[in-house]
């Protein structure tokens, strides 16, 4: 469909897509996509637009505002922005613009995630994951004339993985991102060990304080809450496909004494590990 919109150029198109009740339920899916070539006059200036929008400037420049800020989006970025509240972006010099508004179940959670943990404008080449993914979903639309929603739900989720991978390695102050992978690795790893606050804190090579504030903002437990659920977690494994004893899943999965074992494991799962293997045999009978 051709734009009649101010700023816009006489070769911009845009596409609506209409999902089926299913990929509504199940996706993230496109509201609608275009590729636009703008003039100077070009600027966006809305109270809401039910979705989110991923906006890659392929040629020129222009502001997206952020957080009340008007925030340089140059040739080469993308920008996720959220529509479902005001927001504005525009160029003053023209620009070439790729673009597409979706919405899905799990459109929010990406959203805060990469809001709370990586920037909401990326720089990336044309070869990229998330570049690449939105040239597809524009090719479905204007070349192809075939609509896949699975191909755009995974289009779309390898875009914003992107934000959510890209600049992998933080600034000294807070740490590399690496470092706190090597954090979630040595945990898992280690389970049956006892395992300290300050040993975590120097693997990711920060303090003990400002570790326990990245590890809430990125995992949303405290190191003590993620440790208690990992050993949960891998306790009820061995009381689901093993007859090991308590005492030896103790062991296998660090916790100090049968006591704390059992009030830990009541307090996450809401039953004894006794009744929690029961009911799983009383499953399996059943199937």
């Amino acid at each position: 469909m051709k734009i009649n919109e101010l700023g816009v150029l006489p070769d911009s198109v845009i596409y609506f897509h209409t999902p089926s009740e299913s990929a509504r339920k199940l996706f993230l899916t496109v509201r609608c996509v275009g590729r636009y070539h703008c003039d100077a006059r070009y600027k966006v200036d809305r109270e809401n637009y039910n979705s989110f929008l991923l906006l890659y400037v392929a040629r020129g420049a222009g502001y997206v505002r952020i957080n009340g800020t008007d925030t340089a989006i140059t040739e080469g970025s993308i920008a996720l922005i959220d529509c479902y509240h005001a927001h504005q972006y525009k160029t003053e010099t023209g620009w070439d613009i790729l673009w597409v508004h979706f919405y899905g179940p799990s459109a929010q959670g990406y959203y805060d995630l990469i809001k709370r943990s990586r920037s909401l404008i990326i720089q990336v080449t044309t070869s990229s994951s998330s570049a690449y993914a939105l040239e597809e979903i524009f090719r479905m639309f204007h070349h192809d004339h075939q609509i896949s929603e699975a191909l755009i739900n995974r289009h779309l989720v390898c875009a914003l993985t992107d934000f959510l991978t890209h600049n992998s390695n933080l600034d000294s102050t807070n740490g590399g991102a690496r470092d706190f992978e090597d954090v979630l690795s040595y945990i898992v790893q280690n389970l049956e060990k006892p395992i300290l606050l300050q040993d975590l804190a120097e693997i990711a090579a920060m303090s003990p304080y400002h570790f326990c504030r990245v590890f809430k903002q990125k995992t949303g437990f405290t190191p003590h809450q993620y440790l208690l659920n990992a050993r949960v977690n891998a306790a009820k494994f061995f009381l689901k496909t093993t007859d090991l004893p308590n005492k030896s899943i103790i062991v296998r999965c660090g916790f100090n004494s049968e006591s704390g074992f059992c009030t830990v494991f009541k307090r996450l799962t809401g039953r004894t590990p006794r009744q929690y293997r029961m009911n799983q045999k009383e499953n399996l009978d059943e199937a």
